[in-house]
């Protein structure tokens, strides 16, 4: 079984190479992955490729729905199914500064 982290490295390594079809399917592989194994804290980062990789093919409204399910875990669903498109990519972007201070807080910094 490919590691979860492998396939989200593939995935934006797609992504950068402009095969958004690619891209999509090695992140639901990753995104199943962490379902199943309940990798939690990787689900929003991939759900953030997933969403950049379908707006890449035009695929607005999908991307969107994977939006909302990486706040999912973040915020009330009946709360969540009631926000506008425009507060969920405000809500969105709060989420990713969140994850990137949980991430650099985790990290201790090279000497």
């Amino acid at each position: 079984e490919i590691d979860v982290d492998f396939l989200g490295a593939a995935a934006n390594v797609a992504l950068a190479g402009k095969d958004a079809a690619r891209a999509v399917s090695l992140v639901d592989q990753a995104l199943a992955q962490a379902q199943r194994l309940g990798k939690a804290h990787a689900l929003i980062r991939l759900h953030q490729t997933r969403a950049r990789a379908l707006l890449a093919l035009d695929r607005t409204a999908d991307a969107l729905g994977s939006i909302r399910a990486a706040l999912a875990g973040r915020i009330e669903p009946s709360k969540l199914a009631a926000i506008s498109d425009e507060q969920l990519l405000v809500l969105y972007d709060e989420a990713m500064d969140q994850v990137r201070a949980e991430g650099s807080a985790t990290t201790s910094p090279s000497l």
